[in-house]
């Protein structure tokens, strides 16, 4: 039997009322994409000294689920007390590595796997980032269900001007229906007088293509920024020549075209192949150099290092670099 007349606007409401919700959300989520935050002015302390050095960092969480980079794992609820230590292994490890500026990928504010923790916030309270940036690429709600995750930027010196770089993405359905990866950049002030910038990356994994018209974005932002930018973040990409690599049907990868228009430069350098220490991802096969930090040209690299601990399927990158005296000026 079917339901009485009077009860229909009853259950069209219900039927409705979820994809409502969900569309809500979505209109909405352009007011959450880009927050500028920090630590109470109590908390901070005396900021360090800029004295020309600077320790870059690039690590993807993993959204704090472990070394497992299968997907389908990505979506299932750990136990709370598993998440805890993990996190609290993370900030340990962030804080030991005492970089100046880092950027994190796959990082959850607000989703109901990892229990609606703020993984960026916890971060940088428990690691010592008084400032920081979160950038949302996915934003999807159904009443207490939430996923939202994206880039996030740690800084131990004070950020401003944050804005999201809109990318390339494998399809227009994902942008309406849930979000997909975009790029993230803020200016940051090592000192009062002298000012650069910095883009979080995270491309998409899945077509070579769209990760060239990514960085030929990231190429226009370098022509266009007032002073040095400097890249990090998880590429997905190669030098066409890594035995992992996949080119496209031209021979080209993202990392070969960017790195050939000049202005950049990184380790593994790009005529070497990576050794054992070089490899990124995965933690439990490394087999792939995909995460990447890279500085102007006219910097100096005093080292460059990967350091693995297990607690996400990538493995964190730390550069520490000479600035060169060509720095903008603070408006």
């Amino acid at each position: 039997m079917g339901a009485p007349p009077s009860l229909w606007p009853a259950l069209l409401s219900l039927i409705s009322l979820p994809w409502v919700w969900l569309l809500l959300n979505r209109i909405t989520s352009p007011l959450r994409a880009v927050r500028l935050r920090q630590l109470p002015l109590e908390s901070q302390g005396p900021g360090p000294l800029f004295t020309g050095r600077l320790t870059i960092g690039a690590y993807n969480l993993n959204h704090g689920l472990g070394a497992n980079p299968f997907s389908w794992k990505k979506a299932q609820r750990p136990p709370r007390q598993e998440l805890d230590s993990r996190m609290a292994g993370l900030a340990a490890l962030l804080k030991e590595a005492n970089a100046d500026l880092l950027v994190l990928n796959e990082v959850d504010f607000a989703s109901f796997r990892t229990y609606h923790l703020n993984q960026a916030a916890y971060l940088a309270e428990h690691a010592g980032f008084p400032f920081w940036v979160e950038q949302t690429n996915v934003d999807a709600a159904l009443f207490g269900w939430r996923h939202r995750y994206g880039n996030a930027l740690l800084s131990r010196y004070p950020l401003a001007d944050p804005r999201l770089v809109r990318l390339p993405g494998h399809g227009w359905w994902e942008s309406v229906g849930w979000g997909k990866k975009e790029g993230l950049l803020c200016s940051v002030y090592p000192s009062p007088e002298n000012s650069m910038q910095i883009l979080a990356v995270h491309l998409d994994h899945r077509l070579e293509s769209t990760r060239l018209k990514s960085v030929r974005v990231i190429h226009r932002l370098r022509r266009t920024s007032p002073g040095p930018l400097i890249l990090a973040g998880d590429f997905n990409s190669m030098p066409a020549h890594y035995p992992q690599a996949a080119p496209d049907p031209y021979g080209q990868t993202a990392l070969s075209w960017l790195l050939a228009q000049g202005g950049y430069q990184t380790r593994p350098q790009p005529g070497e192949l990576p050794g054992p220490l070089d490899l990124t991802f995965s933690t439990l096969n490394p087999c792939q150099v995909i995460d990447w930090i890279m500085v102007p040209g006219d910097w100096h690299i005093n080292s460059h290092r990967v350091v693995d601990t297990g607690l996400s399927d990538h493995r964190m990158v730390l550069m520490e670099v000479e600035v060169a005296a060509r720095v903008g000026r603070r408006p």
